[in-house]
């Protein structure tokens, strides 16, 4: 797996945990195609586990166990996320509505390490496929669309490479306000846990 893909797999898990969810799903065989690829054999063709419905994540991964979750400080808590309830006769009502209150949040602007332009989503409501980042950045915030810097060439590229556009899918963001910093300029940071979890409901909704 090349470092690139270790990161983007590194940093989805990390928001999944973030998002308060302890388990990993696996795919029928996937743990001994894992331990081939690891041992530099040959994966498996056969399913030969019958379906991992949920791995438990260990606190400290073991020597030959995949990419697990970054561990967390045992004292760190992030509450299951809001089910917000949005007016809409279809999911792109729905969609707009949700739009509208997250750049409403008087959850988010009440933190003060938020900028003010929201950033949402893109894409069609309706994909198989989404994709969710940290935060937008300089670029994104001026294009008031997630993944459009140098990170959303990146995705286009992978999403091209799956065989689809990114028309297809539905991209956004955890935190949908860029992360402030003293004398920003296009200077971007990671936001933090608690501005995450603010924004979390527009999410999980």
């Amino acid at each position: 797996m090349s470092n690139e893909a270790v990161g983007l797999l590194k940093s989805y898990l990390e928001q999944r945990q973030v998002a308060g969810q302890t388990h990993v799903g696996l795919r029928p065989g996937m743990v001994d195609r894992l331990n081939h690829r690891r041992e530099g054999g040959v994966p498996p063709r056969e399913e030969s586990r019958s379906m991992v419905a949920a791995t438990p994540v260990p606190q400290k991964p073991a020597p030959q166990s995949p990419v697990f979750f970054a561990e967390r400080a045992p004292t760190a808590k992030v509450p299951t996320a809001q089910i917000l309830e949005v007016p809409g006769e279809n999911k792109a009502e729905k969609l707009a509505a949700l739009a509208q209150l997250a750049e409403n949040s008087a959850e988010a602007r009440a933190l003060g390490t938020l900028r003010q332009t929201m950033v949402f989503a893109v894409g069609n409501p309706d994909a198989e496929i989404m994709f969710i980042g940290e935060a937008p950045g300089s670029e994104e915030e001026r294009q008031r669309e997630p993944f459009v810097g140098p990170a959303g060439q990146k995705l286009t590229g992978i999403i091209k490479a799956m065989g689809l556009d990114r028309s297809q899918i539905y991209i956004s963001n955890i935190c949908k306000f860029r992360p402030a910093m003293e004398n920003q300029g296009n200077s971007n940071r990671p936001p933090t846990v608690v501005e995450m979890r603010t924004c979390l409901p527009y999410i999980f909704t």
